[in-house]
């Protein structure tokens, strides 16, 4: 169980970077705690690339979050199967919360006081930090 999960979840983290969310989120692949796990793995990763970037990282990063939120909630109106319309809804709730963390660095505590996911792609392993 614990290897097809660590397959699903590389699975999934090499295909978000390649469709839009979506699209991602519907492949057959993506069960709903994969999606949710990857989606914050990857939520954790480019806000951390962005702390780089700080000033037009987080403006740029707030508007690219927006249309992926917008997007998502667009198909909850759309015809789903009540598993499909559950992911995206959790997805959703997960965006909406961490959109409105104003972080100035990673130091900052809301930032560390964060549930934040990782993935280690040399040993196929998901982290879950906190604090």
């Amino acid at each position: 169980m614990k290897a097809t999960v660590r397959h699903e979840m590389s699975q999934a983290l090499r295909a978000y970077e390649d469709k839009p969310l979506e699209e991602w989120i519907m492949w057959h692949f993506v069960a709903s705690i994969v999606a949710l796990t990857s989606s914050q793995i990857r939520w954790a990763f480019e806000v951390e690339l962005v702390f780089s970037r700080l000033e037009e990282g987080m403006k740029q990063y707030n508007e690219k979050q927006v249309h992926q939120l917008n997007t998502l909630i667009s198909k909850l109106t759309g015809q789903l199967s009540p598993g499909d319309r559950q992911k995206i809804r959790t997805v959703c709730t997960f965006g909406l919360h961490t959109r409105d963390v104003e972080v100035e660095n990673s130091q900052h505590f809301l930032w560390q006081s964060e549930l934040r996911h990782r993935w280690d792609e040399t040993d196929q392993e998901c982290f879950v930090n906190i604090c």
